[in-house]
């Protein structure tokens, strides 16, 4: 801060900011606000990736446990519908091993967000087939 000096000569009690001050503040101010508001906005990107692996992660064991209970054949594919109706599906199933009279497949369920199809969330277990 810079004290004011009159055309007299004197001194001013009254100190006061140079513009140059001011503008500099501002700039100081801006950068850290800029900074600030792209950090929120990874966030949010971040709770939105993390909010669709979830529920893929979901979809796909609820896949997995209708395949489960309802037997299964090859390759499938969809579209899930309801509150998820976003995402999209696929089963391919390899037989893998057959045990005591029984197939035992390998099964890979891959979902995936429609609006964003290089996201593709996969799953891969081994099912016993239940049909004879």
């Amino acid at each position: 801060m810079l004290s004011m000096t009159s055309v007299t000569g004197k001194t001013s009690s009254r100190q006061a900011f140079t513009l140059i001050e001011i503008l500099v503040s501002v700039a100081i101010l801006a950068a850290g606000l800029v900074a600030i508001m792209s950090s929120f906005n990874a966030s949010l990107s971040t709770l939105s990736s993390s909010g669709d692996r979830m529920r893929a992660a979901f979809l796909m064991k609820e896949t997995i446990s209708t395949m489960e209970q309802e037997g299964f054949g090859g390759a499938a594919g969809g579209r899930f519908s309801g509150a998820d109706a976003g995402f999209s599906w696929r089963t391919e199933v390899h037989r893998a091993v057959r045990q005591s009279g029984a197939a035992v497949n390998e099964v890979v369920v891959s979902v995936w967000r429609d609006a964003a199809e290089h996201s593709v969330y996969s799953l891969a277990t081994y099912l016993r087939d239940i049909t004879p």
